[in-house]
């Protein structure tokens, strides 16, 4: 698949804070993203995703009191403690991000995240609320290579997942799963 023109990895012009992750993939790996998704308003798009027990229409409902919430500041302000603790990676992929409430303050303490949600809505919002890189599709269609990324965060998702497939997939590949 193809990226934003005149760019190496594809990202497009905005995303240069985050681009840093999607390099390193490439220069350690040989990974590109451009291989795996396709570039459309600011979101990478992979084939669309399936099955997935989530109803899109909360993603308004949550992405109007995420923000303001006491409970997701609180929540954000646990995962960070808790990825303080175990020693900050240098990147993490968020898989299920929905509207971006993580991912956004994540990158907002400086870490590089890379925001992967499997339905639309959500993934149209992370990237709205400002999350520099977001795919849209299954984690699994980027065909990472093993032990390519240094952490993976599953908050608030694994209940979602119809299959054991899934978690032993990120299991198999040696990712940190928080």
């Amino acid at each position: 698949m193809t990226g934003a023109a005149g760019t190496r990895t594809g990202v497009a012009s905005g995303q240069s804070a985050q681009v840093a992750e999607l390099d390193r993939l490439m220069r350690n790996h040989g990974w590109n993203i451009t291989a795996h998704a396709e570039l459309r308003n600011g979101v990478w798009h992979t084939e669309p995703a399936q099955d997935i027990s989530f109803p899109a229409e909360a993603f308004a409902d949550l992405f109007a009191v995420e923000d303001e919430s006491w409970w997701f500041g609180h929540r954000n302000d646990v995962i960070n403690a808790c990825l303080r603790d175990a020693g900050m990676p240098e990147s993490l992929w968020e898989i299920g991000a929905g509207n971006g409430c993580v991912a956004l303050d994540l990158q907002r303490r400086g870490l590089q995240v890379v925001a992967v949600e499997p339905l639309v809505s959500g993934a149209v919002n992370a990237r709205r609320r400002g999350v520099d890189v977001v795919v849209c599709g299954r984690f699994e269609a980027l065909a990472l290579p093993a032990a390519s990324i240094p952490a993976v965060g599953c908050f608030d998702v694994l209940e979602h997942l119809r299959s054991e497939e899934h978690t032993s997939e990120l299991q198999s590949r040696q990712y940190l799963v928080c």
